[in-house]
């Protein structure tokens, strides 16, 4: 489908010379409790990046999520890599964005601690699930 026809086009033109060594490979943190799938890692012209493909339009909120692929992919210090969405269109084109706001990071740390704190509510003493009660 278009997916891989705009995926194709943008790997034969801005990507040329990038070298991946991460592809779709699920990945645990254990220090961040935290597991993810970036759909790349790698190292292009201009140093390390992680990118994921997306087939909507660009927001705010993929600037997060690369953040946070960031961090469980712990192998470098965090904000070292550069974080990009690129977004598939129907007509086999794509478009590329940069998620630069260093705010992303402390944003997705806030939404990981939340969500922890939300699980850690709804377990019992043993870890199992307590069921929802209205």
């Amino acid at each position: 489908g278009f997916r891989l026809k705009a995926v194709a086009v943008y790997l034969d033109g801005p990507m040329t010379g990038a070298q991946f060594t991460t592809l779709e490979q699920p990945h645990y943190s254990a220090r961040l409790d935290l597991a993810g799938t970036a759909d790349r890692l790698g190292v292009d012209s201009l140093g390390p990046v992680v990118w994921d493909e997306k087939t909507g339009q660009p927001d705010q909120e993929h600037g997060i999520q690369l953040a946070l692929y960031d961090l469980i992919f712990d192998d470098l210090p965090p904000r070292v890599r550069r974080r990009v969405g690129v977004y598939l269109r129907p007509n086999g084109r794509f478009k590329m964005r940069v998620y630069d706001d260093p705010g992303d990071y402390d944003r997705g740390r806030r939404r990981l601690a939340d969500a922890q704190e939300r699980h850690a509510n709804d377990t019992n003493e043993g870890g199992e699930l307590v069921p929802d009660h209205f």
